[in-house]
């Protein structure tokens, strides 16, 4: 795929099980996106479903987003 693909990243909260955060990032290679969530994201082209992520896997993933344009 090509082009910008804008996703909304949700952090729960963990005592309350409720979404504390969010936040919407842009990625131009899904592809990259996709190895960074694991093998069942090549079957979720749109990224619906609920990813669990590990600090580092945040952090490569703001690598990833794209910078928006003014």
């Amino acid at each position: 795929m090509t082009g910008r693909h804008r996703f909304i990243l949700q952090a729960y909260h963990p005592e309350y099980a409720c979404p504390a955060f969010a936040t919407m990032f842009t990625v131009e290679r899904l592809g990259e996106l996709q190895a960074l969530l694991g093998p069942d994201a090549w079957s979720d082209p749109e990224i619906e479903m609920r990813y669990w992520l590990e600090p580092a896997d945040l952090a490569a993933i703001s690598r990833l987003a794209v910078t928006p344009r003014c």
